[in-house]
Order: C-alpha cells, then sequence, then structure tokens
C-alpha cells in the first residue's frame, strides 16, 4: 500500500472508477434530468386542470429534497457496497495501488462534488422549461380569470431550494451512507435508512425542532464529520 497522495495515481483511480461504473453513474445523471421533465410534464397538466399543486414553492422545495436524498443515498450507499459482500470484488479494491485518502477522495468527489453540479444543473433547466416552455403552454388552455398559479423566476426557485438546512442534509445524508457502505454487509441501504429513521426519531424524542438554528446545525456538522472520519478510518483498516 503507497503511503503519500499521489495526484497522477488518483487520476488514474478516478478515470478507473469512471469507467468501471460508468453506465451506473450516466443512468444516474440521466434520471436527473428525467426528473425534472416529468415534473414539468405533471405541472403542465395540472395547471390545466386549474391546479397548482406541483408549482408553488413549497412543491418544488419538497421535490427538490426528495429527489436529492434518492439520488444522494444511492450514490453514496453505492460507494463501497462491494466490501463485505463479494470476497473478489474487495480484493480488487484493496489491491489498488492506491492509497485510502486516494480511494475516498476519488469516491467522494463523484458521489457528493460532481452530484451536485449535475444535480444544480438538471435542476435549473428543468425549472426553466417549467417556467418559460410548460408554463406559457399550460396557461393557453385554462381561462383568464384563472391566475392563481403566478410565473416564479428560476433563480428563486433555486434560492429557495438551496437554503443552508437543505445542503446540511445533503451532507449528512451522504456521510451515513457512505459510512453504512463500508461497515454494513448485505442490504446496506435498507439498514443504513432504518438506522437514518432512528436517528430521526431519537432527534423527535428530545424535540430538538424546536431548538436554535446554530444549535441545530452543530449537531448535524458533528454527526457529519464524524460519519465521514469514521468511514476513511474503517476503510484504512480495510486496508491494512
Amino acid at each position: 500500500m503507497k503511503e503519500f497522495f499521489s495526484i497522477s495515481r488518483f487520476n488514474k483511480f478516478l478515470a478507473i472508477e469512471w469507467q468501471t461504473n460508468r453506465k451506473k453513474y450516466m443512468f444516474i445523471i440521466m434520471a436527473m434530468f428525467a426528473f425534472w421533465l416529468l415534473y414539468g410534464l405533471t405541472a403542465l397538466w395540472l395547471i390545466t386542470q386549474k391546479k397548482d399543486i406541483f408549482t408553488n414553492l413549497t412543491s418544488i422545495k419538497l421535490a427538490f429534497f426528495l429527489q436529492m436524498f434518492g439520488f444522494i443515498s444511492f450514490l453514496a450507499s453505492g460507494s463501497f457496497a462491494d466490501l463485505g459482500t463479494d470476497n473478489n470484488k474487495s480484493i480488487y479494491i484493496l489491491m489498488l495501488p492506491n492509497t485510502t485518502a486516494e480511494k475516498y477522495i476519488a469516491k467522494f468527489m463523484i458521489t457528493a462534488i460532481l452530484f451536485w453540479i449535475v444535480f444544480f444543473i438538471s435542476a435549473f433547466i428543468g425549472l426553466y422549461f417549467l417556467w418559460n416552455i410548460f408554463y406559457p403552454m399550460a396557461l393557453q388552455h385554462i381561462s383568464a380569470d384563472f391566475m392563481a398559479i403566478k410565473k416564479i423566476d428560476v433563480w428563486t426557485n433555486i434560492k429557495v431550494m438551496t437554503d443552508i438546512k437543505c445542503i446540511t442534509f445533503a451532507f449528512f445524508f451522504h456521510s451515513a451512507f457512505t459510512l453504512g457502505s463500508i461497515i454494513l454487509g448485505k442490504f446496506k441501504y435498507i439498514k443504513t435508512l432504518l438506522v437514518i429513521t432512528l436517528f430521526y426519531f431519537a432527534l423527535a424524542l428530545v424535540n430538538l425542532q424546536v431548538k436554535a438554528d446554530t444549535l441545530y446545525l452543530f449537531i448535524y456538522g458533528f454527526f457529519t464529520f464524524s460519519f465521514w472520519l469514521i468511514a476513511y478510518r474503517k476503510l484504512k483498516n480495510y486496508s491494512l
């Protein structure tokens, strides 16, 4: 096992990781764009039915959150899914001539950094189509007196969806599912989802939602960085 971080080795590992899982990653990328396309088409149909449940800020923020949770949890859970479940693939991962940091950061860049880049691009394009193409089309099919639906600027949508709590949730989910992909055996996603459900049940018991936002964010930040650190240490132990 190498001991020092190498940019050239890291780039090679990143290329191998992409080549090995490119079908999965490309499918997820296309699914992100497809989500907002279907969202816009559904909103168009509902507007023609004189309903606006898909075009208000609360609905768009909820859609953003659910999509974010679904994709980032799936990606993070698959970061090191083969460890502990497939001996041949586990040996292949561990025998690659890269440091633990190189492997861990490469996975992080794909499942977190690249995810956010594609996610925001898909959301912006999807919302642009919603308000500049689907919305005007829908208005042609309803009476002039139906003005309950107000056009919202795309950047306003993005700003509402990407508040500090939403970003905090995203990194918390990423850290939890990344850790689960390393320390859990079979059914990693389901087991991690169960643990997160219990975590939120515990938060509900202590009624944290009424606490100050700074304490709220501190607790999430503490668990997020702790899970990332534990995941790194566990991966390093695998490599020994």
